[in-house]
């Protein structure tokens, strides 16, 4: 079994940005519709399933120069112990993919009331060997679309970064990675197909993650921190 990888970073470090288009399309469930002010937001919340069988990661981090003293949360109506880890609120909680949940939570003196969908996680058939210059065939299955679909490529020799991205329709289930898609002069290389569901209620903005990637290289911690950060920027701020 894996340890957490880039998705659970993306849980702890995505702390800017957020959504253009935040409502769906009813056919497909491709996104559509008013472009999100970050400015109008105090709180992020992320849920990402952990890797581990029904084992679910939640963080809450504060925006810009907001700060969260105290917080509570019960995820349909069982209480969830979240620890503070500097600015950012982490807990476990046993859920379950693509299950609507209803959420109580007051963050300082603030109530939060909403409900949000765990997103399906994709089984990609990621090839054991990524060769870069030449066209690389991938095709998914996924339970049910999400609201938002993407493919995130890396290459890196840790000092040298070449990142590129495919925004997919939320139906799509297969995607051809152009020949020298990455630098094919750098020695490691990562994949990513990740799934999203949004949720708002005031000043606060849940994003339901799921993804499944494969790692070409041993990419460090604070590679992977690095990674997560620009994922999030070009995901919620698209």
């Amino acid at each position: 079994m894996r340890k957490f990888t880039i998705l659970i970073l993306i849980l702890t470090f995505c702390l800017i940005g957020f959504i253009s288009g935040c409502s769906n399309d009813d056919d497909n469930g491709d996104p559509t519709g008013p472009s999100i002010n970050p400015d109008d937001y105090d709180f992020y919340m992320v849920v990402s399933s952990t890797g581990l069988r029904s084992n679910y990661m939640l963080n809450v981090s504060p925006m810009e120069t907001n700060v969260i003293q105290t917080l509570e949360l019960t995820l349909n109506g069982s209480a969830v112990i979240m620890t503070n880890y500097m600015s950012t609120w982490v807990g476990l909680a046993d859920m379950t993919e693509g299950q609507t949940y209803q959420v109580e939570m007051t963050i300082n003196s603030t109530d939060y009331s909403f409900t949000m969908t765990t997103a399906y996680i994709p089984a990609v058939n990621w090839p054991n060997v990524w060769m870069v210059t030449e066209p690389t065939d991938l095709s998914w299955t996924l339970t049910s679309n999400a609201e938002y679909q993407e493919i995130y490529g890396t290459a890196t020799d840790n000092v040298i970064w070449d990142e590129v991205y495919a925004d997919l329709n939320a139906s799509d289930r297969s995607f051809t990675i152009p020949a020298n898609w990455v630098n094919v002069t750098l020695p490691e290389f990562n994949l990513m197909l990740m799934e999203m569901n949004f949720s708002f209620d005031d000043d606060l903005i849940i994003n339901c993650i799921s993804a499944s990637e494969m790692d070409y290289g041993i990419l460090s911690e604070s590679d992977k921190i690095r990674i997560s950060k620009d994922i999030t920027k070009r995901i919620l701020n698209n």
